[in-house]
């Protein structure tokens, strides 16, 4: 009998190896892809989805619409469109537009977070850069996940032997080295399988692929932190130029005057939104603002605000970041540091992340 247990854990050992092994390659695989985009190709927003993910590039949107008088954000969380502004060319900031304009002109931060993270613009944005080889596609995503759960069943099977073959070994065969070292095979077999597991979940809480990486570490390389680049002359011409054309272009109510719209400065904002975007909220130097976006949200019943795509939900809600917290505290994660977009998250399955496939920082 001792010898049929032996053979039993071996058998164990060997399909959780194998199953381990399967993960492993085909983690490497999804990550190991030919990118056509790089670092110039980017936009400012599009580089915070890779370097925090959905959460970043909605705070950070958030913080160049602020820059540019766009939108206001009060104490509470209550973000209100600015009177007049045109329409900015960023999709996503068209949609947190359309989104305070549905509600009246006002929301809370956390529900328009959610609105935008499960709209169209966030879901294009992850689209582009899953197809140019930047983030791992959700396909490849669901496969690992299966991968995983084969792992996980491996395991689990691996450690209910070690305990039956225990059982056995003391009430049917007293102890014997080779009941012991089945014992002792099928019992590595399974806690090494849940250590491997715990690396990969950890992992896929991060769908960068490997060049998607490389461009958040060129952009980092070029751009440190504490850094706070301004707009050069011309821009600054260019929007004060277009905001006196705004102001011309005007009616009469009265003794005053009403400008008819309000130029959104994209350039301007551009210039403070690329260190939030790399970095998280320490970078915004508003101490208000910053204190307002790293805020955590305020979760209703039902409500899901994902976290991870990094690894939690693949749904269009989903608001996960990687690479770091984007919020005042200290960061974690896969490996972006600089703090983060702050929020609390909760993971939901699903196969991507983020706004429309993970978030944000």
């Amino acid at each position: 009998m001792e010898f049929g247990l032996l053979v039993g854990a071996a058998a164990t050992a060997i399909y959780t190896g194998t199953s381990a092994n399967r993960l492993t390659a085909e983690h490497a695989r999804a990550r190991e892809v030919a990118a056509s985009l790089h670092r110039d190709d980017l936009s400012t927003l599009e580089l915070a989805y890779l370097a925090g993910g959905p959460r970043r590039v909605i705070n950070t949107a958030l913080a160049g619409m602020t820059a540019a008088e766009a939108v206001r954000i009060a104490r509470g969380g209550l973000v209100t469109v600015v009177s007049g502004v045109s329409q900015p060319s960023e999709p996503v900031e068209r949609d947190i537009l359309a989104a305070l304009n549905g509600a009246g002109g006002s929301m809370q931060l956390g529900a328009l977070r959610r609105q935008v993270a499960s709209g169209e613009a966030l879901s294009a944005m992850r689209d582009r850069l899953s197809g140019n080889g930047l983030v791992i596609a959700t396909a490849a995503l669901g496969k690992m996940r299966r991968r995983a759960t084969g792992l996980k069943i491996a395991s689990v099977v691996s450690i209910v032997f070690a305990v039956a073959s225990l059982i056995a070994e003391i009430t049917f065969v007293h102890p014997q080295l080779t009941a012991t070292a089945a014992v002792i095979v099928a019992a590595v077999a399974g806690v090494g399988g849940f250590a491997m597991l715990r690396r990969h979940n950890q992992a896929l809480s991060d769908v960068l692929s490997g060049p998607g990486r490389e461009v958040v570490m060129s952009a980092k390389r070029l751009h440190a932190p504490g850094v706070h680049h301004t707009a050069d002359a011309d821009t600054k011409a260019s929007a004060k130029a277009d905001a006196k054309a705004g102001d011309e272009d005007s009616e009469d109510d009265g003794d005053t005057k009403r400008p008819k719209r309000r130029v959104h400065p994209a350039g301007i904002a551009a210039a403070a939104m690329l260190p939030i975007a790399l970095y998280g909220m320490n970078e915004v130097e508003d101490p208000e603002l910053r204190e307002q976006l790293a805020a955590p949200d305020s979760v209703s019943s039902g409500a899901v605000v994902t976290g991870a795509c990094g690894g939690g939900s693949d749904s269009g809600a989903d608001m996960g970041h990687w690479g770091g917290s984007d919020g005042s505290g200290s960061s974690s994660g896969g490996g972006d540091g600089g703090g983060g977009d702050g929020g609390s998250s909760s993971s939901s399955g699903g196969s991507g992340c983020g706004g429309g496939g993970c978030g944000g920082g």
